[in-house]
């Protein structure tokens, strides 16, 4: 194995790998304390559909830890193949986002009309 510890592209994406690392250790943690506080189960607080108040961050935690994903697999290919690396996101994943929060967009809505079982 040839490894060039080195490599820019290698580097910078083991910088953004550990950087999306923290990020997702902070945002679990705040999730946490927050369900916690709330005195809700995991199954109910976690689910971004039913917990609209935080939907967002539940959403972004799945986001980061599906960026850290990539990332390693973006250097197991630059450690394998030795050749330049793409590190920008791809499209479909920012599509995914988005259809994600229209989602919850559209169920908020639904929620909110008259009628609903939850009003």
């Amino acid at each position: 194995m040839n490894i060039d510890a080195n490599d820019p592209d290698l580097v910078q994406v083991m910088k953004r790998y550990f950087a999306v690392k923290a990020e997702v250790a902070a945002l679990k943690m705040h999730l946490e304390q927050a369900r916690k506080s709330a005195g809700q189960d995991i199954h109910s607080f976690y689910n971004p559909r039913t917990n609209l108040q935080r939907a967002d961050e539940i959403l972004r935690s799945h986001e980061l830890r599906s960026e850290m994903i990539r990332l390693i697999e973006l250097a197991e290919h630059a450690v394998s193949q030795s050749e330049p690396i793409d590190t920008t996101p791809t499209t479909d994943q920012a599509d995914s986002f988005e259809a994600s929060l229209a989602a919850l967009e559209e169920d908020a809505a639904d929620m909110a009309a008259p009628g609903h079982p939850l009003q």
